[in-house]
């Protein structure tokens, strides 16, 4: 698939995804996200050209469970997704879909597991999900585009997990180097820039 991304540049670019980096991706996934034996309704109301998107319509697919449509407004469509009658397992959101849930009226939740992306997840965050379901699981999962939706987790089980800032683990066969301005490792510890190598790594740019 391609899906077009601004990136910080602010000039759209096509990233380019390979059947191999996307089922890399979606193997991890369901070994990280869904018990085995256990099967799941994944809630799906976001767009599809937003990879975050892929993570609900194919997850679901490959692991026995099944997809809860929503509409195409997000408000009324989070709101069933957390409140409704038939109300999703697991949900996959922005931090942004968070502050919007906690502008409904406060209500217990039956969702169990959340997956977070795209944006800063922060303590009030997990203080809200906390809120409303005291055992809700969840994951922070970090990952630009270019390397296929996610490609490092983290399970956040403290409110520490998010003072601290961390991304986790990286994807299965992925490599995570952390480097300063000459592109030369850092010891623990130190400050530098994020270098993502393996399977999930895009084919280029479209033209």
């Amino acid at each position: 698939y391609i899906i077009f991304t601004s990136g910080s540049s602010g000039i759209p670019k096509g990233v380019q995804i390979s059947h191999a980096s996307f089922s890399n991706y979606l193997q991890w996934a369901r070994a990280c996200y869904v018990d085995s034996g256990s099967v799941l309704d994944f809630s799906l109301f976001t767009s599809i050209s937003f990879d975050l998107t892929l993570t609900s319509i194919f997850l679901p697919l490959i692991s026995g469970s099944s997809i809860l449509l929503q509409g195409h407004d997000v408000r009324s469509s989070l709101y069933e997704s957390f409140y409704g009658e038939t109300p999703a397992s697991i949900v996959k959101i922005t931090p942004s879909h968070i502050d919007l849930l906690s502008s409904f009226d406060y209500k217990p939740t039956l969702v169990k597991k959340v997956i977070v992306g795209g944006e800063l997840l922060r303590v009030s965050h997990v203080q809200f999900l906390y809120s409303i379901n005291a055992d809700i699981q969840i994951f922070n999962e970090y990952g630009p585009t270019e390397t296929t939706v996610g490609c490092t987790v983290k399970e956040i089980t403290s409110i520490e997990d998010v003072k601290n800032k961390s991304v986790g683990m990286p994807a299965w066969n992925t490599q995570i180097y952390i480097m300063d301005d000459s592109m030369q490792l850092l010891d623990m510890g130190l400050e530098g820039q994020i270098y993502i190598a393996g399977d999930g790594l895009s084919s280029g740019y479209m033209n």
